[in-house]
């Protein structure tokens, strides 16, 4: 608990055996003042590992929710299900690169008034070699795009953030994929809810190669996914007010770029993603209940034939 507030954390991890373990541990020992544990609950999501991941988490002191389908958006909706109810959810990525320490910042942060706070690499230190060249150039340009698109200046699409559970219910989040976190930014500017950011540190991962700049196919699918889903928001705003449809570019020039952008990134989309995405899971809107999801009955069918049901360890952290 953080300043009466309860928070739970949540650790997407896909084959990170050698760096899930310390992740935890450092989240699990984090005290106030007061000497008072601040991770009321704690779940990390194996998303589709074929190491001991599930494991060295399951030691650590974590509960684990397994999830077989790949996507990081994916796995933060699974890991947000299996929650306990909290005030505040905290996300943090299972590779070792930030300072499990930071995560008072962030809440301290939502404490005094913001429902969304965002870990900002670019405002903080930042290790050689810690985000590629590509990783760095895509995130200025969706950063500039969505400060362009929405009057709104953000420096990082950073995984590492907290925010408020009534704030993510009524987000009603839906990417499964690399878009997820653009995607809670964006939509928490188009609600009108306080968004602030707070410098963290990244580190070089210590084991293991990054799943968005160590690969070809990570760096095409996390570019397709974010920008598509800044565009997607772009046409459709949430709210009557919304700023992009009070732009000052003719509607022609907006036309043409939107045309121009969901040709390109239909055809990126079609060549990266061959086989058919899995349906996305949304978070119920329950204002008065714990997180939960709600799965489509696609993916219930699904999950029946491929006898993969999702499996979340019910018992509490000590």
């Amino acid at each position: 608990m953080y300043r009466n507030l309860t928070v739970g954390a949540v650790i997407p991890a896909h084959n990170e055996e050698d760096n899930i373990g310390p992740v935890v541990s450092a989240l699990l020992s984090l005290r106030t003042g007061a000497g008072q544990r601040v991770i009321d609950d704690l779940v990390a999501c194996d998303n589709a590992s074929t190491d001991d991941t599930a494991q060295r988490a399951r030691e650590a002191g974590a509960r684990v929710a397994v999830e077989p389908s790949r996507g990081y958006g994916m796995a933060c909706l699974t890991g947000i299900s299996a929650l306990e109810p909290v005030d505040v959810v905290l996300f943090v990525d299972g590779d070792q690169a930030f300072d499990a320490g930071q995560s008072l910042d962030l809440l301290k942060a939502v404490a005094n008034g913001a429902d969304l706070a965002i870990g900002s690499r670019v405002l903080g230190r930042m290790e050689r070699g810690a985000l590629s060249l590509p990783q760095l150039a895509g995130n200025r340009v969706a950063s500039r795009l969505v400060q362009l698109l929405w009057g709104h200046r953000i420096t990082d699409l950073g995984p590492f953030r907290a925010i408020r559970a009534d704030a993510l219910r009524r987000l009603d989040m839906r990417d499964t994929a690399y878009g997820w976190t653009v995607e809670m930014q964006v939509k928490a500017i188009q609600s009108k809810m306080r968004l602030v950011e707070t410098p963290v540190d990244t580190r070089r991962r210590k084991f293991g190669k990054s799943k968005v700049g160590g690969t070809v196919r990570g760096v095409i699918g996390a570019s397709v996914g974010i920008l598509s889903m800044i565009f997607r928001l772009w046409v459709s705003p949430r709210t009557p007010g919304c700023i992009s449809r009070h732009l000052t570019a003719e509607p022609n020039d907006k036309a043409a770029m939107t045309s121009l952008f969901l040709r390109s990134a239909s055809l990126a989309r079609s060549m990266y993603f061959s086989s058919t995405a899995p349906s996305a899971k949304r978070l119920a809107p329950r204002p008065d209940g714990p997180l939960t999801s709600y799965v489509s009955p696609s993916e219930e069918k699904r999950r029946t034939v491929s006898k993969q049901p999702v499996r979340i360890e019910r018992r509490r952290t000590p």
